[in-house]
């Protein structure tokens, strides 16, 4: 509901009324985060259930995808191919996988999720986009003909995998 719904109806509001789409998405996307960091401790299931403390995340890639859109010094800098800057692409790119590893082993079922620990995985994606396809890691590993096969595959089996366990133990029962 928060992409298919939610996030159209902004974009359109936001267009119309010709507000600053960075500044809008800025600020909703801090003031979800605090919904999220302020009620985690005393209300965990509700706070990773509602929309509204887990909107956040999709506007973190929201924000990183409105930076690339528009020409800013940050579209330009993704897109340089000076040598300096593709060297900050790779440490982007390198911090992003640690980012993504370390919330791996770090988040267990007993850390109050989402709350602080769901900035490991949503920077460090949003830093490996930014960090663009010309990072060494990225074109090493995730162009993998392997992991792009997992990657074409994994929207549908999430999408599937629900129904299909809710299906069966309706037919166990």
């Amino acid at each position: 509901e928060q992409f298919y719904l939610i996030w159209p109806l902004l974009l359109s509001l936001t267009w119309r009324a010709k507000k600053n789409f960075l500044f809008v998405i800025s600020a909703l996307l801090l003031i979800s985060f605090v919904l999220n960091v302020g009620r985690i401790h005393h209300h965990a299931i509700s706070v990773f259930y509602n929309p509204q403390s887990r909107f956040w995340e999709l506007l973190i890639g929201a924000a990183l995808a409105g930076l690339m859109l528009e020409k800013s010094t940050f579209h330009n800098w993704l897109n340089s191919p000076k040598y300096a800057h593709q060297v900050t692409k790779n440490i982007f790119s390198f911090f992003g996988a640690v980012f993504l590893a370390v919330g791996y082993f770090l988040i267990t079922k007993d850390k109050r999720f989402p709350g602080w620990w769901a900035l490991l995985p949503t920077l460090g994606t949003a830093l490996m986009i930014a960090a663009g396809s010309r990072a060494w890691l990225n074109r090493l590993l995730l162009s993998n003909r392997i992991l792009v096969w997992i990657g074409l595959i994994s929207f549908p089996l999430y999408l599937w995998h629900w129904p299909l366990l809710s299906f069966a133990r309706i037919m166990q029962n």
